[in-house]
């Protein structure tokens, strides 16, 4: 039911950013890009990508349709500062894409969950991401997080 809901929640705000009128400090989205790798037995996923052209300085998303037996494509990990440390998304996202999580001495801190945001300590090191396909294909992703002084 989480991932029902968290695909919901998902989509509509990239239709709401889409279709809306949106501030000028908000992140705006300069185009949704289709990207199909199958045609049968696919699951659906959706990754940021920026684009630097003169045009188009905005957020991009590419929605992929793929193999159900792949691997999620073009991992990524958005890490931002926080008050009490950092708060990490990982791409791409989607219905049926879990995340296992990971320390800087590679334990595992949680594993086999759907949510793809993570908060972690000032003292985290380099912490990473295996998205896991459903099919059981997996990529992994990482970002250096330096201490909060």
């Amino acid at each position: 039911m989480f991932r029902t809901l968290y695909s919901f929640a998902s989509s509509a705000l990239v239709a709401a950013a889409c279709f809306s009128s949106v501030p000028a400090n908000a992140i705006e989205l300069c185009e949704t890009r289709f990207r199909t790798l199958c045609t049968n037995n696919c699951y659906t996923y959706s990754s940021p990508v920026i684009n630097g052209t003169v045009e188009c300085d905005k957020l991009n998303f590419v929605i992929t349709q793929d193999a159900f037996s792949a691997a999620p494509a073009d991992p990524t990990l958005q890490c931002s500062r926080t008050t009490e440390g950092y708060s990490c998304e990982a791409w791409p996202q989607g219905e049926e894409i879990s995340y296992d999580w990971y320390g800087d001495d590679n334990t595992a801190i949680v594993t086999d969950i759907i949510n793809p945001f993570r908060h972690f300590s000032c003292s985290a090191g380099t912490v990473s991401v295996v998205v896991t396909g459903p099919g059981g294909g997996t990529s992994i992703a990482s970002a250096t997080l330096p201490a909060c002084n």
